[in-house]
């Protein structure tokens, strides 16, 4: 019986290697469009009214849908099956692209027809990140979840750095309709592969309860489970003062480096380099118990990067601080993709996703912060101050981290609650991606110290404070 379990586990594993290699290769393709989708939009909004508040209202609108149906993907991809998701969102964008194409080429894109497809665009990206996400975990949850992820982040990465450059090229010397037309060519390339991936149906019995009663399940995880409450908080705040500064990157190709098309297309390839390094980095190091450690430095460094890139001199140095802002941004990224899916069990995992999601579709309330402050002040001062802002968050988490590196860490062990008769795993070391010391590290630096809703906030073990 151990003979034929080891057997059969040792060829799940290899299976689930092969299918993790071919959602990887989808990945690589959908993420090039995806590039090439954001860059052509926003140097078309940029050209056609040279304002940094309509570029960034775009950019906003591109993540805005998130917010409202990430929760709602996650459902989807719980219930419908990931790969299947995953599909359709690559196929819909195709559609959008096309269509977009069709209107280039007869002078109908618009500033409103582009901020239009931004949003369209959005809500397939909430079904496309929610599906790949939770495929990507399954695939690789038995071995190592954490570097899964990270593999999973450096193919996209790369197909971001691909489809900068080829955006670049095309947009440059074809012009925007035959861009437009390689990018939904491309996006039906990825769902074409995606469609490839062998999967293994869940064990679970279907969930037949109503779309609105498991969205509100899904939301209700931010109530019964801590880890994803603390690890969703500090989610929001890295997209409203972090990554919402990418929603500059035309102002500063266009005005303040004066450097064009070509311009954007380094930044974004800068960035995406970085992300390369900073998803290779966790790939070589990136053990589970040290993902608390990797997210609290790296959102510091974050915030360094981006005060360094408002304050750059020249853009070759620009370049290089972009790069370390990406590097940062892959770790932040793939410490909180894992943690959240690890904490919850694999029926609920898509609305853990669609909880990430949703984080990165509240971004646009920091898009239209950094996009207001630069019409201000200023985009150099604007990228700067909110630079400045995650630094402190940065330190402040560190600072925690340190109090509390000699102190034990929280008890692994797994309190259950029951929240519409699916299990929420609380808090922390599951599948080896949490470390418990998370939650005193987060809840300490987000709350105050003593007591919380008229109780002690005392006890290390199950995550909370230790008074001093």
């Amino acid at each position: 019986m151990t003979e034929f379990s080891s057997t059969s586990a040792s060829g799940a594993a290899g299976g689930n290697s092969r299918a993790l290699r071919s959602l990887l290769v989808s990945f690589f393709f959908s993420w090039i469009s995806y590039t090439g989708s954001v860059a052509l939009i926003g140097w078309l909004v940029f050209e056609r009214t040279r304002s940094p508040a309509v570029v960034s209202i775009a950019f906003a609108l591109r993540f805005l849908p998130m917010a409202f149906t990430g929760v709602l993907a996650g459902v989807l991809s719980d219930r419908f099956g990931r790969r299947f998701m995953l599909v359709a969102a690559n196929g819909s964008q195709a559609l959008v692209s096309f269509a977009l194409a069709i209107a280039a080429g007869v002078h109908w894109a618009t500033a409103p027809v582009l901020i239009l497809a931004a949003g369209a665009y959005g809500v397939a990206d909430s079904v496309r990140l929610v599906s790949g996400m939770n495929l990507t975990y399954d695939l690789s949850h038995t071995s190592h979840p954490l570097r899964g992820m990270a593999w999973a982040n450096l193919v996209s990465s790369v197909g971001q750095a691909l489809g900068a450059l080829i955006t670049t090229g095309v947009l440059s010397t074809l012009g925007p309709s035959a861009s437009a037309a390689a990018v939904g060519a491309v996006f039906l390339v990825g769902a074409a592969l995606a469609a490839r991936v062998e999967v293994t149906p869940p064990a679970d019995q279907p969930d037949r309860s109503s779309l609105l009663s498991s969205v509100k399940a899904g939301l209700g995880l931010l109530r019964h489970a801590r880890t994803l409450t603390l690890l969703f908080c500090v989610a929001v705040i890295a997209e409203w003062f972090a990554f919402s500064g990418a929603a500059l990157d035309p102002v500063f190709a266009g005005s303040v480096f004066v450097a064009g098309p070509l311009g954007l297309g380094l930044i974004l390839l800068a960035r995406a380099a970085g992300r390369i390094a900073g998803s290779g980095l966790l790939i070589w190091q990136g053990h589970a118990r040290r993902a608390i450690g990797w997210i609290a430095v790296a959102v510091g460094f974050f915030g360094a990067f981006l005060v360094a890139f408002a304050t750059a001199p020249t853009f070759p140095l620009a370049l290089l601080f972009t790069c370390g802002a990406g590097a940062a941004a892959a770790i932040v990224d793939v410490g909180e993709q894992t943690a959240m899916q690890a904490s919850v069990d694999a029926s609920v995992r898509g609305r853990a996703a669609g909880l990430w999601v949703l984080a990165v579709g509240l971004g646009p309330l920091g898009v239209l912060e950094v996009g207001i402050l630069a019409q201000a002040v200023g985009a150099r001062a604007a990228q700067a101050i909110n630079g400045a802002v995650v630094v402190l968050f940065g330190l402040l988490l560190v600072m925690a981290l340190i109090r509390r590196v000699d102190e034990p860490a929280s008890s692994a062990a797994e309190q259950c609650s029951r929240l519409g008769g699916r299990l929420v795993r609380e808090p922390g070391a599951v599948d080896e991606a949490l470390d418990g010391r998370f939650e005193d590290v987060v809840l300490c630096t987000l709350r105050p110290r003593g007591r919380q809703r008229g109780r002690q906030v005392g006890v290390v073990a199950a995550g909370r404070c230790a008074d001093e």
